[in-house]
């Protein structure tokens, strides 16, 4: 990936101070964070250009669009990034060969605040990020000299990945300040590899829907700050952690040991320890601190934050639950965006995962919904899938339903939300290979969301359409060993173990779809989840027949 800020030199003369502070902002705050999370190395720095490895095209391509997306939110610096793929030959600390050439042409030619790619990378590109470029033809380039075929991704126009930022103005989420990680001593070793730390820390955090971690000092408008020290001592490594409330007062503290012989293992897995534990302390706080509050002192803000912490449970009483909180929300202000947007994400999930029924007195109120959420948010494109989704359940239009999904992934291809949603649409569309490469992708990132049991639900049944039982039975008793409160891994299970021959395993599973969905049939299932006429879903109802789910 080569990537090389626009009219370096104008930004200098008009404003050096200026341009070094957001040049150093940009470094420390987006590309080397960028470049960690998706597993590559920053090769070269010039200054005002980088250079960067990675071990797949598909992170790379997510590290790019996760950089200009950064980058959409602030109006002093924009990069053109060019990647490709190629053999490279590492000498020093440089890369040199004909694929680094190529990424250098192609990042010249990328319009201002956008991204080129050869068609090589693109070829190999998933169905997640493909949509998000346009094939731009082949082009001559500069000392290369065959032409090159390339696909276009022009800078995006209003909100970036996600409508994350346009939830976060008019939501107060819990905002939690991770400050930089301090090596004692003056190793370079051991700072790199804090650094390192401190991105996968955040990385981790990043994929929660409603903390909204900032690199940023502990001040009035911040909820929780994290601070850190990594000590050396020989061979041995040990991270001491702290997490601090508004007012500063000690809300959990962690010590983590290593080796720096296994530093670079041990840097991704702590990260995501520390992760864990503090989004574990800052749930169980924010439940106490929002659910012994009487509900009438609940602020709008306040009733969606216990709607989202409600809303990791995922059964029929939790969404309820949360929707009344959402109502609630609503009725103190129906001009608040975000309520609208949480009320959808309920009732779109409860029809995913198969909790229609804690949802049914609020589905007449998806279209207004829908209308009211679209208007003030300005069209997001969550909303857009929504939309088709729902659209979907009335028509039967398979082919706009999957226009929709690429719309949508075009625009924001790493968006949780719509990744876990876009795969259960592919499901129901009996496009296997398709939702798998969604929900991989969630997998990959989405460790602390609050769509992550109704992803693996779809990963499950996605494998036993794709004949991957083994995978799906393995999958579905993972779910169920966590949460028996809905019904779709019950039902992925039953049909993988169908289809492996396990039959006493098969009806077990059944009987435990009945139990939450009793008088449940196959032909019910088909009407409330649009399920296509292909022959992967032919292959997933052929496998709960076996196993004695009910025909009608």
């Amino acid at each position: 990936m080569a990537a090389d800020i626009v009219d370096y030199t104008r930004l200098m003369g008009a404003d050096q101070a200026g341009t070094l502070q957001a040049l150093q902002a940009f470094r420390t705050e987006v590309l080397r964070p960028s470049v960690s999370k998706h597993s590559g190395v920053l090769i070269k720095d010039m200054g005002d250009g980088w250079l960067a490895e990675f071990a797949s095209a598909s992170e790379a391509v997510s590290c790019a669009l996760a950089v200009q997306d950064a980058l959409d939110r602030q109006n002093t610096l924009r990069l053109r990034i060019g990647i490709n793929i190629g053999d490279v030959l590492h000498e020093a600390e440089d890369i040199f060969g004909d694929g680094v050439n190529v990424a250098a042409r192609l990042q010249t030619i990328a319009p201002p605040g956008g991204i080129a790619l050869s068609g090589a990378v693109h070829s190999v590109l998933d169905g997640t990020l493909s949509p998000a470029f346009s094939d731009a033809g082949l082009h001559e380039l500069k000392n290369v000299t065959r032409p090159i075929q390339v696909w276009m991704r022009a800078p995006t126009s209003g909100d970036p990945a996600s409508d994350a930022d346009a939830v976060s103005a008019a939501l107060k989420l819990t905002r939690l300040a991770i400050r930089p990680l301090v090596a004692s001593g003056q190793d370079r070793a051991l700072d790199d590899l804090a650094l390192s730390i401190g991105s996968a820390i955040r990385r981790y955090l990043d994929s929660s829907d409603w903390i909204a971690p900032r690199l940023t000092p502990l001040d009035a408008n911040t909820d929780y700050a994290l601070s850190g020290l990594l000590r050396a001592r020989g061979d041995q490594l040990r991270l001491e952690v702290e997490l601090l409330g508004a007012t500063r007062d000690t809300v959990w503290t962690g010590a983590f040991d290593g080796t720096m012989s296994g530093s670079f293992d041990w840097q991704d897995q702590v990260g995501l320890e520390v992760a864990a534990d503090v989004f574990g302390a800052i749930t169980d706080r924010e439940r106490d601190r929002l659910f012994d509050k009487p509900v009438g002192e609940l602020s709008a803000p306040e009733c969606l934050e216990c709607a989202m912490l409600e809303f990791f449970e995922i059964s029929n009483d939790a969404l309820a639950n949360a929707l009344s909180y959402v109502d609630r929300a609503i009725h103190q202000d129906p001009g608040h965006a975000p309520a609208y947007l949480q009320g959808l994400r309920c009732v779109t999930a409860a029809v995913v995962v198969g909790c229609r029924n804690g949802v049914r007195d609020w589905l007449p109120k998806v279209p207004q919904w829908l209308e009211s959420g679209e208007t003030d948010l300005g069209n997001p494109m969550r909303f857009l899938l929504y939309r088709a989704i729902w659209t979907y359940m009335e028509t039967r239009d398979a082919a706009a339903l999957k226009s929709g999904i690429d719309e949508v992934l075009a625009e924001a291809p790493s968006d949780l939300d719509i990744l876990a949603l876009g795969g259960w649409a592919y499901v129901w569309l009996g496009e296997p290979d398709r939702a798998i490469a969604c929900f991989r992708k969630f997998e990959e990132r989405g460790h602390f969301s609050s769509m992550t049991m109704a992803m693996r639900a779809g990963l499950a049944t996605a494998l036993v359409q794709s004949g991957r039982e083994a995978d799906a039975a393995e999958q579905a008793g993972a779910i169920l060993r966590r949460t028996r409160d809905f019904a779709a891994p019950s039902r992925a299970l039953a049909s993988a173990n169908a289809h492996l021959g396990d039959m006493p395993q098969a009806r077990d599973a059944v009987a435990e779809a009945l139990r939450l969905v009793p008088g449940d049939t196959i032909a019910a299932l088909k009407a409330r989840s649009g399920f296509a006429d292909a022959p992967a879903n032919q292959h997933y109802f052929e496998g709960l027949r076996k196993a004695g789910y009910p025909e009608n």
